[in-house]
């Protein structure tokens, strides 16, 4: 049986580190979200976006050395541009949704 070396051992604890935080953002933008729209979007970006972490992160462990280089790429430029723009969509969704359910209360 061969040993991991301390920068393996590193590397793993990172990435578990990053999918705990990542977990836990996870639940408390589900738990955040006000109406139902909002919640409907947050949940499938949120699917979306771990299936992409989960993807990239076993097409790096499973492909040889050059390829896992261009899945690290998309990994750490790609996904965090993708998940401001949502983060950004999902705060626009927020202010859209509090003016619809003024505009009811004032017609109302």
């Amino acid at each position: 049986m061969k040993m991991l070396t301390i920068n393996a051992w590193l590397g793993l604890l990172i990435t578990a580190v990053a999918l705990v935080v990542g977990g836990f953002a996870t639940v408390t933008s589900i738990r955040g979200a006000r109406g139902p729209r909002e919640r409907r979007f947050v949940l499938w970006h949120c699917a979306g976006a771990w299936t992409a972490i989960l993807l990239l992160l076993g097409l790096v462990v499973v492909t040889p050395f050059p390829w896992n280089l261009a899945w690290l790429g998309l990994y750490f430029i790609h996904l965090p541009i993708v998940i401001y723009r949502f983060a950004s969509k999902h705060q626009l969704l927020r202010v859209l949704e509090a003016r619809e359910s003024a505009r009811e209360r004032d017609v109302a």
